[in-house]
């Protein structure tokens, strides 16, 4: 991102993305050279997580405004590799297809298309997210079926 826009991912994510979800409320570490880290690190409240996550359910829509090309959007939530799109894990249980972003120690985004919904964790479980997923799949799954 920072080579071809020629400012830093934090400031092109706050321009083009944060801003139009009004998300403010955020931490994004940099390395040693100052540049934000890629996949990880990017530190977001629950709402703006659930905001994300709506944008990515409604194909990169906000308020009709298009935030995210719709194409890729669908080109992120298809598997390219094993169940693994572009940083999304594409699960499915209780017959409900889900688009997981998954963070360190069980921070969840997962979007269930089929039910318009998205849901939210945060936690601490450091090593523990197959627990975490469980819990999906045995209460909050099942309650939005």
């Amino acid at each position: 991102i920072s080579s071809t826009t020629h400012t830093s991912a934090e400031r092109f994510a706050q321009e083009y993305l944060f801003a139009p979800l009004s998300i403010t409320d955020y931490h994004w570490p940099v390395d040693g050279q100052g540049h934000n880290l890629g996949g990880w690190g990017l530190h977001l409240t629950p709402n703006d997580m659930a905001k994300f996550g709506q944008l990515i359910l409604h194909g990169g829509q906000h308020k009709k405004r298009q935030i995210i090309p719709t194409h890729w959007i669908t080109k992120s939530i298809q598997a390219h590799t094993s169940k693994y799109g572009y940083q999304w894990w594409l699960r499915t249980s209780q017959g409900l297809d889900c688009w997981c972003a998954q963070g360190l120690g069980g921070q969840y985004v997962c979007c269930v298309p089929e039910c318009n919904s998205v849901i939210v964790t945060t936690s601490q479980f450091a090593g523990r997210r197959q627990n975490l997923w469980q819990l999906f799949e045995d209460y909050w799954l099942p309650a939005l079926r």
